[in-house]
């Protein structure tokens, strides 16, 4: 295929306007107040436009805003009132949603342009592996939501006390970085991304108590007791990202042609390699309360990016409410004719003088211009000119090398260091701080200067009511609302590989411009580092399930001549629950690999997220497959509120299970609010393609119970509070009749995901 006619799906333009603006047609223009064209942008790459381009572009501009306020008023007519989000055209596929009141966004996705196998037509465009229009919005919200983070509650409140120039300043800079790096084909795990909630991390939040222990209930108390401690530090946040740290030696090998792709890749930094992040990593502590749980997502979700760009996150390295400087005008290039015909005159001139005067010998000429000048420059250096020449020796290279570069920044993720707050040596001692000589670090004889600064960032967020933060009656779901008055809070980044923290302090807080202080944190977090990486392992939680003996019975088979069902080792369960009312969202479910990924081996367990150990035949297309699957069953369930629970098949021989559960308050017989269910999904490889495999190696059929580790870790059953542990499996109690479980997933759905739901708090 010629790749010049294959076209991936891309952003087309990107809009944001506020009809309120502009209500009439002469002060149109003004509604738009920020806008994004990838044609504009590769126009401006490859020549200055014109003053009729830019014309042209503007009135594009126009007519493209002018045209969505059309559709969306036509729509509405057939819609009963509704709003219309997305229009599909057989070449786009346009978005148009209100962020807030009376503020619109617009968006335009081409499609993926693919060499037309008609004659008549030379190209056909394919919405395969594209984004649907609910997971696009979805990603816009959690982008907006992020942008508000920083800058204000509201597009209102920010346009009301800011000028407009300054305003569409501030637009331009966060929605350009997301235009530019909007990803609208599916990756990384859609069927989270698609509820936009706060990611639990494997094993779910730390323990709460006594018989938690395992489960990091004491890491709970320190934090908790270093937040009420520490002055001005209003809460914390601690996330979990990947794996701990190999040791030192495996990064080095002296035969590159044994180094592996998982080699070159646990050599690289742990921040800022573009990594989506997996299914167990996620949110450990959500803190004290002391803010809405709102907030806790959106400050989760900020987390998310500083893991996958480091300091090049929006808001980390730059500072997002410093003001571009302005660009110095230059000295106007010169006319070029006029230089031309001034050169022209004069070499005429020399011409013409040239045959009247006789011309000097070149000993002389050399003679004189070389005595004038070095009696010149004697003069002028007191004779010191002749000593004073360097000798010609070989520059020293800019910078460190690449390699010890990436060791530097492996050993400071190894030992803990600030992204956002003072960038300077944790470990050295208090005494040594006032030589200022001493501020360089050396690392394999290369010494590497060390800024001494203090990074300043501050978020906006939602502080939450005392009264209501520890309140789990129905009713405290009005403390998610964005109704208390929002402040803005002092933000730090302590990140020690595999974990980052985030502390909001109050603003003024005096301690946070002392560099004692900084080191004290550093001192009182290294020796939770340990604990934590024992409590939240995934290793470890598989191997707490496996000991607390609570795999799923062996149903009886209905049929008396067949053996009873077992599901096989390497069919695991995957589960996907979302919480509406604590807005948390745990998964197995995997990430759909990324294009031309060496798929590990065959017969591996998905339990860690470092890539290597995914599930057996869980290629691109199965990730695909199953993720689509998802989405449209959320997408149809959403138009059916009476429907509880749906079983489906895929065309890749996927079990998947959807789920509505009510909250705990709200079974009392009565419909519940489709809007406060908790939302529930089980995957799982189909029995007869599984057995198909196995007797297609001459394995025959699996028998024995199935193994707990290979469903997820997650069969917690009795294995956490609220866990039921039944002994007498073999009579079909606890996990339903052998009638309900002989066929399908091979499991009593509900009752499994119920068992789950100790995860989410």
């Amino acid at each position: 295929m010629d790749t010049e006619q294959f076209t991936p799906a891309q952003l087309s333009f990107f809009s944001i306007y506020s009809p309120p603006l502009g209500p009439t047609d002469e002060t149109f223009g003004d509604q738009v107040v920020f806008y994004y064209s990838r044609s504009a942008r590769d126009g401006r790459t490859k020549a200055k436009a014109t003053a009729d381009e830019e014309r042209l572009s503007e009135n594009e501009k126009l007519r493209q805003i002018g045209l969505a306020q059309g559709m969306a008023g036509f729509a509405r007519n057939f819609s009963d009132g509704e709003p219309i989000e997305a229009v599909e055209t057989e070449k786009s596929r346009i978005l148009m949603h209100e962020l807030e009141k009376d503020w619109w966004v617009l968006a335009s996705i081409d499609l993926t342009r693919l060499p037309s196998s008609n004659k008549d037509r030379e190209f056909e465009y394919s919405s395969r592996e594209v984004s649907p229009a609910p997971l696009l919005l979805q990603q816009v919200l959690t982008a907006y939501r992020v942008f508000t983070l920083h800058h204000g509650p509201s597009l209102s409140d920010m346009y009301v006390k800011l000028p407009r120039d300054k305003f569409s300043a501030l637009l331009d800079r966060f929605w350009t970085r997301f235009c530019r790096n909007w990803d609208v084909l599916l990756h990384g795990n859609p069927a989270i991304d698609i509820f936009g909630g706060l990611k639990l991390a494997a094993g779910g939040e730390l323990g709460y108590g006594v018989g938690e222990e395992d489960w990091g209930s004491g890491d709970r108390e320190v934090l908790e007791d270093l937040v009420h401690r520490t002055e001005g530090l209003v809460d914390l946040l601690v996330h979990r990202f990947g794996e701990a740290a190999p040791p030192e030696d495996d990064y080095a090998n002296d035969d590159p042609s044994q180094i592996t792709l998982h080699d070159a890749r646990q050599g690289l930094p742990w921040l800022g390699c573009g990594n989506e992040p997996q299914a167990p990593d996620g949110l450990i502590f959500s803190g004290v309360g002391a803010i809405t749980r709102s907030s806790v997502r959106d400050i989760s979700t900020w987390v998310r990016d500083i893991y996958a760009y480091g300091e090049h996150a929006y808001g980390v390295k730059d500072n997002p409410h410093r003001q571009r400087r302005k660009r110095r005008r230059r000295i106007p290039p010169p006319i070029v004719s006029a230089v031309e015909a001034s050169l022209d005159r004069a070499s005429a001139s020399a011409d013409s003088r040239a045959p009247n005067q006789p011309q000097p010998s070149s000993e002389q000429t050399s003679s004189w211009n070389l005595g004038s000048s070095d009696k010149w420059v004697k003069y002028l250096t007191f004779g010191l000119a002749s000593g004073g020449k360097r000798s010609d020796s070989p520059k020293r290279p800019d910078g460190p090398r690449p390699m010890n570069a990436l060791q530097r920044q492996r050993q400071r993720e190894n030992n803990g260091h600030f992204l956002v707050g003072y960038h300077g040596d944790l470990d050295r001692k208090p005494a040594e701080n006032n030589d200022d000589n001493d501020s360089d670090t050396t690392i394999n004889d290369s010494e590497i200067p060390e800024a001494e600064r203090n990074t300043l960032r501050t978020v906006k967020v939602e502080l939450a009511e005392k009264s209501e933060s520890q309140n789990d009656d129905m009713d405290s779901r009005d403390s998610f609302v964005n109704r208390d008055v929002s402040s803005r809070l002092r933000v730090l980044v302590y990140v020690h590989r595999p974990f980052v923290y985030v502390f909001l302090f109050e603003q003024r807080t005096p301690s946070l411009s002392i560099t004692g202080f900084y080191r004290e944190l550093h001192k009182h977090l290294r020796p939770l580092h340990k604990s934590l990486l024992n409590s939240t392992s995934t290793q470890k939680v598989a191997q707490r399930i496996a000991a607390a003996h609570t795999s799923p019975p062996e149903p009886l088979s209905i049929n008396p001549l067949n053996p009873p069902y077992a599901p096989p080792r390497n069919s695991p369960v995957f589960d996907l629950v979302y919480d509406p009312v604590n807005l948390t969202c745990h998964t197995s479910l995997p990430n759909i690999p990324e294009p031309g990924q060496v798929m590990p081996y065959e017969g591996s367990i998905g339990t860690t997220s470092s890539g290597r150990d995914a599930p057996p035949q869980w290629t691109r297309l199965e990730a695909l497959n199953v993720h689509s699957h998802i989405l449209f069953t959320l997408e149809h369930s959403s138009r059916h509120s009476n429907e509880t629970e749906r079983t489906s098949k895929t065309s890749r021989h996927w079990w998947v299970v959807w789920l509505r559960i009510p909250q705990p308050g709200e079974n009392d017989g009565k419909h519940p609010r489709p809007e406060h269910c908790r939302t529930a999904f089980l995957v799982r490889k189909a029995r007869d393609h599984v057995v198909e495999v196995q007797r297609s190696r001459g394995l025959g059929g699996a028998k024995g119970m199935a193994s707990r580790v290979s469903s997820g870790m997650y069969n917690l059953v009795g294995a956490r509070a609220g866990g039921v542990e039944t002994e007498d499996g073999n009579e079909g109690k606890g996990w339903g009749s052998a009638a309900a479980l002989a066929g399908g997933i091979g499991i009593d759905a509900r009752k499994y995901v119920e068992n789950l739901l100790s995860l989410n708090r």
